[in-house]
């Protein structure tokens, strides 16, 4: 057995040659007076669960925040959507005005129409909304359009969703 000793900032360094193919380090820290075995051979048992218990309390913090996050861009885009029906519909009034067409459902002033959201989308008005988590009924969605006079139109929408229906009392059934 050979040993090579070295100094380095502060620590005594042993090498010890046990075979041409093995070499084993022994570090001994001089300023804490602690011996160190290094045994570069993998991980062991302790080591392992450590590893698994810090991921499982970064996976039990995340995974809540991750779904929040999600569920707030779900809300964001039904949102979102609610105002491009309510653009849509708007467009067709706007349309059925400036064309002076009998056809339309435009109410008279003081009047209430309800106009389903498939007729804005027959009419090409708007796409339907494409979701992953879920699909909107278009035939129970609807606009409600109130004429106020003086080309003054007030817009309600209702949306029905799998896993979202518009928070207002006219939506109500």
């Amino acid at each position: 057995m050979r040993f090579y000793n070295f100094t380095f900032d502060r620590c005594k360094v042993y090498f010890i040659k046990l075979t041409n193919l093995h070499l084993e380090f022994k570090i001994i820290l001089e300023n804490r007076g602690v011996f160190m075995k290094l045994n570069n051979k993998g991980l062991s048992l302790f080591e392992m669960l450590a590893v698994i218990v810090i991921i499982g309390v970064i996976a039990t913090i995340a995974v809540p925040s991750i779904a929040k996050y999600i569920n707030r861009g779900e809300l964001t885009t039904f949102l979102s959507y609610e105002k491009s029906i309510e653009d849509a519909a708007t467009n067709s009034v706007l349309e059925c005005i400036g064309n002076n067409s009998h056809t339309c459902e435009v109410p008279e002033k003081g009047k209430v129409n309800v106009v389903k959201l498939q007729s804005l989308i027959d009419e090409g008005y708007i796409d339907p909304l494409n979701l992953d988590s879920g699909t909107c009924d278009a035939e129970k969605s609807f606009v409600r359009i109130e004429n106020r006079g003086n080309l003054n139109y007030k817009f309600k929408v209702c949306l029905y969703c799998d896993n979202y229906v518009t928070d207002d009392d006219i939506c109500e059934e």
